[in-house]
Formats: C-alpha cells, sequence, structure tokens
C-alpha cells in the first residue's frame, strides 16, 4: 500500500520561520546552488517541494525561470505572496507524476524533501525523464549539529520511530536507480535557537513528524523534552549558537529510456 502524502498546508504560516536556515542565508545557498549546478541565466531549472520559495526565489535572480511542483496550495500561496519579478511557476502536481515533457530542465532541485516522498523509485524516473541529457540533480539538506536537534531525535527513539534519515540513505538509492555523483557543496553559517522555543514549537506540531501523534502522545514527549531542556541548559531561555551546514550533493542524470 502505498504510504499517504504530506501535505504542509498546516505549516504555511510558519514554515519559513521554523526551518532550516535563517533568512540571511537564502542568498549564499542560493548561490551555492547556483554554482554546484553550473547554472547560468539560461537555464531551466526544476524544483520539487518548492513550498513557499525559500530556495526558489534567489535562484530564480539567477537563472532563466524555476518551475516548481508541490501539493500544498497554502505553502505556494505564500510563495506567490513574497515574489517580486522572479519568473517561477508553481503548479500543484506530484513528483512521481510530473506534468512536463522530457528532457524539459538543465538542472533540478530537491531540498529537504526525499525523505517525505513515499514512493522514491518513481520520483527518480520521473526526474531522469525530465531533465536533460546531462542534466544534474541537486539534493540539499542541512547537517544539524545542535544539542537541541539531539533532544528531539533522542525522543523519536525512545517513542520507537526511526531517527531522521542520514543522505547516505538517499545516495544508495540514487547511485541503484543510475545516477552518478560528481560533487559535494558545502555551505558553513552559525544558527541561533533558544531551548525554550524548541518546546513550544514541539507542543505546536511545528515539525511533520509530530503531527500523526495523539494529544496524550504530544503531552508525554512534551513533558520529556521539557525534563531534558532543563537538565542540560541552566538558563533555557537564553540563546544558543550552533555551526551548520547545508550541502549539495551533485549528481548527473542516468541515460533515460522512452518506455515501449
Amino acid at each position: 500500500m502505498t504510504e499517504p502524502r504530506i501535505n504542509f498546508d498546516r505549516a504555511a504560516e510558519f514554515y519559513d520561520d521554523t526551518r532550516g536556515f535563517p533568512p540571511q542565508e537564502e542568498t549564499p545557498i542560493a548561490a551555492l546552488i547556483v554554482q554546484a549546478g553550473q547554472l547560468t541565466s539560461q537555464s531551466r531549472v526544476l524544483e520539487i517541494g518548492i513550498g513557499t520559495g525559500r530556495i526558489a526565489l534567489p535562484v530564480a535572480r539567477q537563472v532563466q525561470a524555476v518551475h516548481g511542483i508541490d501539493i500544498s496550495r497554502l505553502m505556494m500561496q505564500r510563495l506567490q505572496a513574497k515574489r517580486q519579478n522572479e519568473l517561477i511557476y508553481p503548479i500543484e502536481a506530484d513528483a512521481n507524476r510530473l506534468p512536463y515533457a522530457t528532457a524539459s530542465f538543465d538542472a533540478a532541485i530537491v531540498v529537504h524533501v526525499f525523505h517525505l516522498l513515499p514512493d522514491l523509485p518513481a520520483v527518480l524516473a520521473e526526474l531522469a525523464r525530465v531533465l536533460r541529457p546531462g542534466g544534474f540533480l541537486l539534493n540539499c539538506w542541512n547537517e544539524h549539529n545542535s544539542p537541541l536537534d539531539k533532544i528531539r531525535d533522542e525522543r523519536r527513539i525512545t517513542r520507537g520511530e526511526s531517527p531522521r534519515r542520514n543522505p547516505s540513505h538517499h545516495h544508495t538509492q540514487l547511485i541503484a536507480a543510475g545516477w552518478q555523483q560528481r560533487a559535494e557543496y558545502q555551505h558553513t553559517f552559525m544558527r541561533e535557537q533558544i531551548p525554550l522555543t524548541l518546546l513550544e514549537n514541539f507542543k505546536r506540531r511545528v515539525w511533520s513528524s509530530l503531527w500523526n501523534l495523539t494529544d496524550a502522545e504530544l503531552e508525554q514527549d512534551a513533558a520529556c523534552i521539557e525534563k531534558a531542556i532543563y537538565e542540560q541548559f541552566a538558563d533555557p531561555s537564553a540563546p544558543i549558537w550552533t555551526e551548520e551546514t547545508f550541502h549539495v550533493a551533485v549528481y548527473k542524470s542516468p541515460q533515460f529510456r522512452q518506455k515501449n
């Protein structure tokens, strides 16, 4: 049975404030993606899970156009509200049934999305189809070193859930599907977090991993996280700074074979 899709409509209002990297890092991260993909002002780019445009908007200023798909209309409405004159074309669609012609794009960008896709092999086949021969897939993720992230992960393991997937898991699947890794680029930055804000966000069900928990489960987990925070931090209301890394792994598209 196919796993249900995860729709981020409920996160649209707070997504930009609670994910990945600070707003000031959007421009250097976009520049890193452009460099990694060898993108130019003539490049046509696809983003899977375009969301609120945190990646697409700054990238679009350096390429010909960015096309993107998402299943969340509210997330894309946020993108449209932030958009100025960037050439961005978001549409509602499934990643395993891309509504584009074969060999349409010079590069495809995937940021913090692979772990949400229930049928990754189908998505990889579609990406291979819509990329031009020799086109690049840019798989991007954050490497978290914060003790607050470790507290969240430890609670997942205690509950019997899997920890967040290591990107090497997706690398294995990409290689098995015929993709060839060409390079990996990194951008390091500092991220500010407040321990009590983590607890507040947990109670608000900010992260998609919390959406299926019952109220009783959420309350139990929140109590454990609160206990861990007060044990580890003398002043849980004071900000802490951690070094984080944004990764861009570059893969060359396999030869696409049209089905008879």
